[in-house]
């Protein structure tokens, strides 16, 4: 993942952005990672140390299959939320922070190494 630092201020709903940090934003590329999509049933995971972000497998995806990571592991911002509409047989219907998810998907998701430090305080 490439793009400009922002800052919360310089974000709005309809901003392509993902968090990287409390107040820290990694913005629009022009590339590819602008378009991977969000589900509740991920085959990726963004690995985030720093503005240094990788999206990187959590389990084998055949070729040709779209990428998709879960939104909700990188958000911490206790105002965005959007509904789902992935289709996955355990669609949470509604994109929210972290914080919101079950124990055992935090547990999950910390396991396969894709929880940014800043959102590891509400692990169970």
């Amino acid at each position: 993942y490439t793009g400009p630092i922002l800052r919360y201020a310089d974000t709005a709903p309809h901003t392509l952005a993902v968090q990287i940090a409390p107040d820290t934003y990694l913005g629009a590329s022009g590339g590819y990672d602008d378009y991977v999509n969000h589900s509740c049933d991920p085959n990726c995971g963004l690995v985030i140390d720093g503005a240094n972000v990788q999206l990187v497998a959590i389990r084998d995806i055949p070729e040709g299959d779209e990428l998709y990571f879960d939104y909700s592991t990188t958000m911490d911002e206790d105002d965005f939320e959007m509904p789902c509409r992935c289709g996955a047989p355990n669609c949470r219907v509604l994109v929210r922070d972290f914080k919101h998810l079950p124990d055992d998907l935090k547990r999950r998701y910390a396991s396969l190494g894709i929880v940014p430090a800043y959102n590891r305080k509400y692990l169970p």
